[in-house]
């Protein structure tokens, strides 16, 4: 891998994190300017300019992380993304008026630190994958039993948040039911969207290699697997969208 491509890949990958984690901060503000206002003037989210405006910010990150996958490795790529938890703390406290103690602090900074490690120290190479490679290292044991723990997770984090939400329909956010759920509720929407989202990485980096091997005279589309392939990106990037409306409505409760 060149210097040049990995600094491209870099750069797009900082971008990315930091105008997504902008347009999460502007759905923020866009839910906390709404709850300022009396209960009658009060909008539906997908009435208001801001959460559009966030959700676009959201849209266009997710684009730049996919481009920054295809100059860079999935290893460097992925631990840069913990640069958002610097955006963040910047745009909720500067920005939002938010609290930022000592605990936010170095939490952040062990993050970023390891982070920070993997990307230099980590291979830096990004061997390509032909259709044949990607289904035996797909079919792999320990691939199985990370598909059951997403899987597993992705069902759990539901459930969290559907039991979540019938409690404070039924009870109230001051009943001793909700406040046994309350850290958990907006934990599931985060969960939840961020395990579901970050499925489309691997079709996104599976289907970059795919293209690439084809541009270059071996083609991979001669087979329905590929396709398949493809059709998961449709899906992971299809329920991404989607999540970031989910992951934007735990901000009503932070």
């Amino acid at each position: 891998m060149s210097s040049t491509n990995l600094g491209l890949g870099i750069g797009m990958c900082l971008v990315g994190t930091t105008v997504s984690n902008l347009g999460l901060n502007i759905q923020k503000y866009s839910f906390l300017h709404q709850e300022r206002l009396p209960e009658t003037q009060r909008r539906p989210y997908n009435t208001q300019w801001r959460w559009w405006l966030g959700f676009a910010c959201v849209g266009l990150g997710s684009i730049a992380d996919f481009a920054a996958l295809t100059f860079a490795a999935q290893s460097v790529i992925t631990p840069i993304g913990a640069f958002t938890l610097v955006a963040n703390l910047g745009f909720a406290h500067y920005w939002l008026k938010e609290p930022l103690g000592s605990t936010d602090l170095a939490g952040t900074g062990l993050i970023v630190l390891g982070a920070t490690a993997v990307t230099i120290f980590g291979s830096h190479e990004s061997p390509k994958y032909s259709l044949d490679e990607l289904i035996a290292l797909s079919t792999r044991g320990s691939m199985v039993v990370y598909a059951i723990a997403i899987l597993g997770l992705v069902a759990f984090f539901h459930v969290v948040r559907m039991r979540s939400e019938q409690v404070l329909r039924k009870c109230g956010k001051a009943s001793p039911e909700y406040r046994a759920l309350e850290k958990l509720h907006p934990l599931s929407y985060a969960g939840f969207a961020g395990i579901v989202g970050a499925q489309s990485v691997m079709f996104a980096k599976s289907s970059g290699e795919l293209i690439q091997l084809s541009l270059q005279g071996r083609n991979q589309f001669n087979r329905v697997l590929t396709y398949v392939i493809l059709a998961g990106l449709v899906l992971t990037i299809s329920v991404q969208v989607r999540c970031s409306y989910v992951l934007s409505s735990a901000l009503r409760f932070l």
